[in-house]
């Protein structure tokens, strides 16, 4: 009951939760490294195969290839004795020239070569933040990082490409790279930077979509601890953010204005920022005049301000179904085109900026929707502490 509420005893219980979440995540971490081992082992094997094979060919081609063919046999057995001493390690060995190349992604994400798919994610939304040549004007060579960069996430963060990597470096890709950002971190990046975190916390729609593909109930429970976790959190921060002025005297108030103030001029900086901050302001102002309606329902204009949040409500959820239609409709078109030369040079011809327009319209829509239910919950929570 929200009468009884107490934020601190949620805060309590949410911390008892994090134990059982940490181990369901380390089962799957241990999980997801015997899942690419095995498949190193399989693309090793197949490679020992066409080796032998290749082999027998060569025997069989009578004098002139047996040569060939016994260098391919022996090449055969000295591949197979490595991958078994490698298979023995663990499976990490794969001969001293293809060491150095296969850690130079993880090296550039800071990451070791175990590191599982959260924590890939984390290291390159710090350093993508870090790094992004917008943060960096005077270095010359901040596009050149930042492209690296992204191409290090991109084959680490896929399961296949990260498995052919870690099989035979760059040159065992065998151009799977697909050059394009991951969606969370599109999100995460555009519409999640740090100055807005301890308002919003990390977007709903960024967490789904790098989640991986596993529905199960567990993961689901750990999707929904996290947004529990992160109404939660927000509203410690937020209710913290308030105790000057709720506790404070007038000149507490007053530097209180002041500090907000200038937070909003900072957060207005950041790309969408001062749309976003708009928002979060909006909703912040919305709250409170419904709360305050309680006490003094005729002076606040009664229904009003209530009947207002449920218009603008179902508009801006209108508005996303309406983005993800035509974002939709956009990703069809690409699909359409179909594979090659010709379909890759209509599919840039295709990437026009009022197609680009589309699919940003969607994701400010998307993030919107997100931001505002969240901070419904943020501020029922701060009021009804």
């Amino acid at each position: 009951s929200w009468i009884h509420y107490s934020l601190p005893d949620e805060l309590e219980r949410l911390d008892e939760e994090e134990a059982e979440m940490k181990e369901f995540v380390a089962a799957r971490r241990r999980a997801a490294a015997a899942a690419r081992q095995a498949k190193r082992i399989e693309r090793r094997a197949a490679k020992l195969r066409e080796r032998e094979a290749a082999a027998a060919r060569g025997e069989e081609g009578g004098d002139a290839g047996g040569e060939a063919g016994e260098a391919g046999a022996a090449a055969g057995d000295k591949s197979k004795k490595k991958k078994k001493v490698g298979a023995e390690e663990g499976g990490d060995s794969s001969g001293d020239d293809d060491a150095a190349q296969d850690l130079a992604y993880y090296e550039i994400l800071e990451v070791d070569r175990e590191a599982e798919a959260a924590e890939i994610k984390r290291s390159y939304l710090r350093l993508a933040r870090r790094m992004h040549p917008d943060k960096n004007p005077d270095d010359p060579e901040a596009q050149q990082k930042f492209q690296k960069l992204g191409e290090a996430y991109q084959v680490l963060s896929n399961e296949e490409t990260r498995a052919r990597y870690d099989e035979g470096g760059k040159e065992g890709l065998d151009g799977a790279q697909q050059g394009m950002m991951d969606p969370s971190m599109f999100y995460s990046i555009i519409f999640g930077s740090e100055g807005f975190e301890a308002f919003v916390g990390e977007l709903q729609i960024a967490a789904l979509l790098g989640g991986g593909a596993e529905e199960d109930e567990m993961s689901l429970r750990l999707v929904n601890h996290k947004q529990r976790m992160r109404a939660a959190s927000c509203a410690k921060e937020l209710a913290a953010l308030l105790a000057p002025f709720v506790d404070g005297d007038a000149a507490e108030r007053a530097a209180f204005v002041e500090r907000c103030r200038e937070k909003a001029a900072e957060m207005a900086t950041t790309p969408f920022g001062e749309l976003l901050t708009h928002v979060c302001g909006r909703m912040y102002c919305s709250r409170a005049k419904l709360h305050l309606q309680k006490a003094d329902y005729k002076k606040l204009g009664g229904a009003g301000e209530a009947m207002r949040a449920r218009g603008h409500a179902v508009k801006t959820n209108t508005q996303a179904a309406a983005s993800l239609v035509s974002m939709y409709r956009a990703g069809r078109k690409m699909q359409g085109l179909g594979e090659g030369e010709e379909a890759e040079e209509a599919i840039k011809a295709q990437l026009n900026p009022k197609v680009m327009a589309t699919m940003l319209e969607g994701a400010w829509h998307l993030a919107v929707v997100d931001v505002e239910g969240t901070l419904r919950k943020v501020c029922k929570k701060v009021l009804s502490d």
